[in-house]
């Protein structure tokens, strides 16, 4: 078994149809981006490669063929590309579904003995459909269905954002709850962090309104001041969504 710290020069390929191109690249970016936790008690989950979890560091490099692949013979490329990736996600639609290429993607996975750490993420359609026009899985997963080793794949439907943590909790061999709720508590950290900033700009400006309203009183020009000093009030004193209420102004 290869050493993911040493061995893989990418922690996951991303296989897609170029009409999902925004997706795989949205995908691309937020797993890379992610910020792995620190506080997660590993030992309390089973993983199938402990390298993984007691090297990885973060998510990174993903492969993304137009971010990554530079000249050379595109099929020695995807290949090489794909043995030096420990995941495989697969972004499933009916686009992908009729592609030859992640079929081949997906198929090379399989033939290699590597199904289990192939990672379906389902955009739009139903997988092992009858109807082509709404089948998303490629032929190399919907042959798998009734079998023991069918896979189910990670819906993206309920929001990206939740899609991209399942895929991160799979990685990991985590749960998603535990990745999901430290996930939403980090959101509403920044979220409140650029609301303060927001405040604190909006008070540096006030006072900065109330100045040049100064100024203008004592040139006679009541009309530019009271301009200024609305524009330096909220509309509503004891809404502090609105603007903050400063003395000055």
């Amino acid at each position: 078994m290869k050493n993911f710290a040493n061995d893989y020069k990418y922690v996951a390929f991303i296989s897609y149809q170029r009409k999902d191109e925004e997706w795989a690249q949205w995908f691309h970016h937020q797993l890379e981006h992610y910020h792995l936790p620190t506080d997660i008690d590993y030992d309390k989950y089973r993983s199938e490669d402990d390298d993984l979890r007691n090297h990885i560091t973060e998510l990174r490099p993903m492969f993304l063929d137009e971010a990554e692949l530079a000249g050379g013979s595109l099929a020695e490329s995807i290949d090489s590309s794909l043995n030096n990736s420990r995941f495989l996600i697969v972004l499933c639609s009916p686009n992908s579904a009729k592609s030859e290429w992640v079929n081949l993607e997906v198929q090379s996975f399989i033939d290699n003995g590597r199904l289990s750490s192939i990672i379906p993420v389902i955009l739009e359609g139903t997988p092992y459909s009858d109807d082509a026009d709404v089948e998303c899985f490629v032929p190399a997963l919907k042959k798998l269905r009734g079998t023991d080793r069918e896979l189910l794949g990670i819906s993206a439907k309920a929001g990206k954002e939740i899609a991209s943590v399942k895929i991160v909790a799979q990685i990991l061999g985590v749960s998603f709850d535990s990745l999901w709720n430290r996930y939403e508590r980090e959101k509403e950290q920044e979220r409140k962090k650029l609301i303060e900033e927001r405040r604190r700009l909006q008070r540096l400006e006030s006072r900065y309104l109330a100045e040049k309203g100064r100024t203008a009183i004592a040139k006679d020009n009541n009309q530019l001041a009271i301009k200024l000093a609305l524009r330096a009030l909220p509309e509503d004193i004891y809404d502090i969504e609105d603007r903050p209420f400063v003395d000055e102004a």
